[in-house]
């Protein structure tokens, strides 16, 4: 049987952040989530996951800051970029991120599936 996979969750939003990580679970990823990007960076240097999804526009350290900074740390991790600003974003990806994956917030259950288990 393959090994569940690994997602690190970021959101600042306490209510997001906790049904983001349930509807995870419920598909049986483990989930790390996190409400910050200093917290997500620490993990991320410690340990291996498959998935960064993390908001877009937090306070403090941006998502699309911290993806640049996790994907120097772990080239291969893949990175879906949650934000409710929608494809305005796609603009400031910047070619480090061309391959990033654009989650439009609010998002459904199988929006969130398809981001974060679709095959690389």
């Amino acid at each position: 049987m393959p090994r569940p996979l690994r997602v690190l969750v970021v959101e600042d939003d306490i209510n997001t952040r906790e049904a983001t990580r349930e509807l995870l679970e419920l598909l049986d990823a483990q989930v790390h989530a996190v409400n910050s990007a200093q917290a997500a960076l620490d993990l991320i240097e410690a340990q291996e996951f498959d998935v960064l999804l993390t908001d877009v526009r937090m306070a403090g350290m941006s998502g699309l800051d911290l993806a640049r900074a996790a994907r120097r740390m772990r080239p291969r991790l893949r990175v879906v970029l949650a934000s409710g600003y929608g494809a305005g974003i796609g603009t400031e990806l910047g070619v480090e991120l061309s391959s990033a994956t654009l989650l439009p917030k609010p998002f459904s259950f199988e929006q969130l599936e398809e981001a974060v288990f679709r095959k690389p």
